[in-house]
């Protein structure tokens, strides 16, 4: 850009005494800033002792596939959440859990947080189960010698030990390092309502209806002006995007805000007749919206940054649950994608609802190996000031003596 003639007269012209530095000047420049940012983001990562990770996979629109890893933490002294991207480069080849597995290990032994992880935040790849549940192992511990292990329950040994032994055995026992993978909850909130609207076909004729209304009003230059001369420039029917749910629910959102009378003028006058709304239809996206919109709203308060979200997992799906078994003796025509929501949810949260919401003696043998059954989601839950123990008395619909076990359960894990 700074070699392009045209801007460089730009530049001329703004101020003709400024000479803009020369392509290889501003490249050298941006390599030393780059290296300066990671050395400070290894030397902050080298005073805490424990670290999240979360990490993605993505094409481009060219199907270039990039690796994004991004670490948080907690600054001690400051008291304050951080967050650094370790990296967000290029991953070619085929997206195997040995490779992705690989890649993460370097990239954890370059900044010196491979023993400082306690939980990887992934989506549920197969390629990703497998890279942190099979093929993630930590070689500090398997080069342990066997006979030397041995030897620490003797006195002389701690009595003898030097300064930077000392050191390592304090990081080590000051340090959680759980190893644990999770899944992203967003990212099943996503799979959850996709399974929910692709197994009905009640609102499939709307829903229809709806992204083609969206692509005439992007694509027809006449279908705009005739919109727009009844609605305003500044009105629009939003674009949906096949991987992000809740831009589906935008666009539904967009059509109903318009007057239908007015919407079914401007079609008829441009041909589009078929793409009316009929009263059914109509009544159809309003029931849809009304159970989609706490999905939307706990998909809202699992996407901070810098802030602990972790704590809202249990409580937003057993409100959601209570949510669809509300809405099911509600809603007209949608009451097939309130069952379908309800079994998806049970599925893909199955852990967790078995942790909290299935009598002890018919739980499954360990719970904990299932989605979402990490201890972690109720233990957040307990030391967040705004929900403790009172979604237990708040959102779970069992008799007294059930709920005095399930918080007897908490209180053991706590312990």
């Amino acid at each position: 850009m700074v070699e392009n003639a045209h801007f460089r007269h730009f530049l001329s012209v703004v101020d003709d005494m400024y000479v803009p530095p020369a392509r290889t000047t501003i490249t050298s420049r941006l390599a030393n800033l780059a290296d300066d940012l990671q050395k400070s983001i290894v030397h902050q990562l080298s005073k805490v002792n424990s670290v999240n990770v979360t990490l993605d996979i993505w094409s481009d629109r060219r199907m270039r596939s990039f690796i994004g890893v991004t670490c948080h933490y907690m600054l001690v002294e400051k008291f304050a959440l951080c967050t650094a991207l370790l990296s967000c480069s290029r991953f070619s080849g085929s997206h195997t859990g040995d490779r992705i597995a690989a890649e993460i290990e370097a990239l954890l032994d370059m900044y010196g947080i491979k023993c400082k992880v306690d939980y990887f935040i992934t989506d549920n790849a197969a390629n990703m189960r497998k890279a942190f549940t099979v093929n993630f192992t930590y070689s500090d511990s398997d080069s342990v010698d066997a006979d030397s292990s041995a030897d620490v329950e003797h006195a002389e040994v701690w009595e003898n030990m030097d300064e930077v032994a000392e050191q390592e055995i304090l990081q080590t026992v000051t340090t959680h390092a759980h190893n644990e993978r999770l899944s992203c909850f967003d990212h099943t909130l996503q799979l959850v309502v996709g399974d929910g609207v692709k197994d009905t076909k009640c609102v499939s004729s709307s829903l229809a209806k709806c992204c083609k209304l969206s692509t005439l009003s992007h694509s027809s230059s006449c279908f705009r002006d005739s919109f727009e001369s009844v609605f305003g420039p500044n009105v629009s029917i939003s674009a949906a995007v096949s991987t992000r749910w809740n831009s589906t629910l935008r666009q539904i959102k967009s059509i109903l805000a318009l007057d239908a009378s007015q919407l079914s003028n401007v079609l008829e006058a441009q041909g589009q007749k078929h793409l009316i709304f009929n009263a059914r239809e109509l009544s159809q996206l309003n029931e849809l919206v009304e159970i989609l919109d706490p999905f939307s709203e706990a998909t809202n308060l699992t996407e901070g940054d810098k802030v602990v979200t972790i704590s809202y997992a249990l409580p937003c799906v057993l409100a959601l649950i209570n949510h669809l078994h509300d809405m099911r003796h509600k809603v007209k025509f949608c009451s097939s994608i309130c069952f379908a929501l309800l079994s998806s949810l049970k599925s893909r949260f199955d852990g967790l609802l078995q942790r909290v919401q299935v009598p002890i003696s018919q739980r499954v043998s360990d719970s904990r190996i299932l989605p979402f059954g990490s201890d972690i989601y109720i233990l957040s839950t307990f030391f967040d000031p705004r929900f403790k123990l009172m979604w237990i008395d708040n959102e779970l619909r069992m008799d007294d003596k059930q709920k005095k076990d399930i918080r007897e359960e908490v209180k053991g894990i706590l312990i």
